[in-house]
């Protein structure tokens, strides 16, 4: 392979396969191929003398990355298309609003055209992003007999091999769309296309008139191509065989005799490779892309072998530290997020991550000291007035909640904290005013205004809010809640036998209205 890639002559396709095999290699007999180091190093350094490696590999890396998100994107097809076809009279719909112009709009109100509106986006934002929209509709032709043999699967296209020459022949359409689909599809897919053309279903309607249009634009798409990049044209051929090599690794049916390529990211960091890849960026960018796909188990692995390889790493430290904030484990985001500032200064977003962290690991004052640089946004100008409320500064929360309110377009998010801080600041005529300005009350609300009530001595009332409570969650969990508050409520000097007398009466009358 290395001799093969030494070669002037190597088209972009043939070095494509070679690198990844390469890769393969490297991946599957690392210590193998450390043994041979001696032999190997010479002969990787021609190669990459003859053509630069590393275009190759990020184009790759890039390209896997895509192909490990297969299966997601599979799934969210598969779910969004039953919704669009269940779409009534669609086409006849569709028609109309073409033809009736002046009233597109009212048209889009319907909610089932809105229904459909966003899931076409939702395909088009993956199209976009390069995901591979294409597995769904060409996995079905890959049982085909052709396919049963393992050449068949990475043969380069051709149009005159003895299984397509004749279909093509027949199709005159589906020839001359051939060069457009030959930018988009991998060979495998090209094979399965034109083996389909015999076929009641195709995975693509030929008798659609709107073809006819995209085949008088062929020869524009086709030079356009040609004034691409070097970059833009190796990245399609990589994606294209990618795509290629994950179908065969998923679909060939005899599967199981290969080692599975696409279950997790490499491990090895393919040091042979490292004089000509600069491989901590490619693993920063294979990061970003599944922190991107919310692939928080597949990226963890990854970055923490980054940072124990390079502890100044400041993007696999804030990397780390975002996806062990999102799992919970606020601890440990708190000592990556510290590291990382000693190596770089955080950004905005980042430093506000962090101050998250250190509330949650209940650190006010470090979280305090971030939020005041920031309360020029009002989100932030609320989550320092809560950060205050947690440490019991129900005085400095105040003046934040009011200037909320004050800013707000939505001044009833701080009226929840408001009435609680009137209530710890024995204000309980104003606690009452602001639970009455609630659009909407949670079980805690009721819980609450059951304490203010029993501080004002309203028993009454507090019997309602505790009958409210009691009816919007079960009796345990209801305990769990009040089982926090107790010093609080023993500050306050409310009676704790006399609340759990109030809310046995209230769990008696909830079972007697059951």
């Amino acid at each position: 392979m290395l001799a093969e890639l030494a070669r002037n002559d190597a088209s972009f396709g043939y070095r494509i396969r070679l690198v990844f095999a390469l890769m393969v290699v490297l991946y599957v007999h690392p210590k193998r191929c450390n043994l041979y180091v001696n032999d190997i190093t010479p002969m990787l350094e021609e190669a990459n003398n003859t053509q630069p490696l590393s275009p190759y590999v990020l184009s790759l890396i890039e390209a896997y990355l895509v192909a490990t998100d297969t299966e997601r994107v599979v799934d969210t097809i598969e779910e969004t298309l039953p919704q669009i076809m269940k779409t009534k009279n669609l086409n006849s719909r569709l028609n109309n609003m073409m033809q009736d112009v002046d009233n597109f709009d009212e048209l889009m109100k319907d909610p089932e055209m809105q229904n459909l509106e966003a899931k076409m986006m939702e395909l088009n934002k993956l199209e976009m992003e390069g995901a591979d929209t294409l597995f769904i509709a060409f996995r079905g032709f890959k049982n085909e007999p052709f396919f049963q043999h393992i050449s068949s699967w990475f043969l380069p296209f051709d149009k005159y091999h003895s299984a397509t020459r004749s279909l093509l022949e027949e199709d005159k359409i589906a020839s001359k769309l051939l060069p457009i689909f030959e930018l988009r599809f991998c060979d495998s897919d090209l094979y399965s296309f034109v083996l389909s053309l015999n076929q009641t279903f195709k995975p693509i309607n030929l008798s659609d008139p709107n073809l006819e249009h995209v085949i008088e634009q062929q020869e524009e798409l086709k030079e356009n191509y040609e004034l691409l990049s070097e970059q833009v044209k190796l990245k399609t051929e990589a994606n294209n065989y990618m795509r290629n090599i994950y179908r065969f690794v998923k679909l060939y049916p005899h599967q199981v005799e290969f080692k599975e390529v696409f279950d997790k990211l490499p491990k090895s960091n393919m040091r042979l490779l490292s004089p000509y890849v600069n491989l901590e960026d490619v693993n920063t960018h294979a990061t970003t892309f599944l922190i991107a796909k919310e692939r928080y188990s597949d990226a963890l692995p990854l970055l923490q072998a980054m940072v124990k390889n390079n502890p100044a790493n400041a993007i696999a430290l804030q990397q780390l530290a975002t996806i062990l904030a999102k799992q919970g484990d606020y601890e440990n985001a708190v000592k990556y997020y510290e590291q990382s500032d000693l190596v770089v200064d955080l950004d905005d977003e980042q430093r506000l991550e962090q101050a998250k962290a250190y509330r949650n690991t209940q650190q006010y004052d470090k979280a305090i000291d971030i939020y005041k640089r920031y309360t020029n946004r009002q989100s932030v100008l609320l989550t320092l007035a809560v950060t205050y409320v947690l440490a019991n500064q129900f005085e400095q929360a105040l003046p934040l909640l009011h200037e909320y309110i004050y800013r707000s377009n939505k001044p009833e998010r701080a009226y929840r904290t408001l009435a609680w801080c009137y209530f710890m600041l024995n204000q309980y005529e104003r606690s009452e005013e602001y639970y009455g300005k609630l659009p909407h009350m949670a079980g805690s609300d009721y819980l609450n205004r059951a304490y203010l009530f029993m501080v004002m001595g309203d028993k009454k009332r507090a019997f309602s809010d505790c009958l409210a409570f009691i009816n919007s969650k079960p009796l345990p969990n209801a305990i769990s809640e009040i089982q926090d508050d107790l010093p609080m409520l023993e500050e306050k000097g409310i009676n704790i036998a006399e609340l759990y007398t109030l809310l046995d009466a209230a769990q008696m009358r909830h079972e007697q209205e059951q």
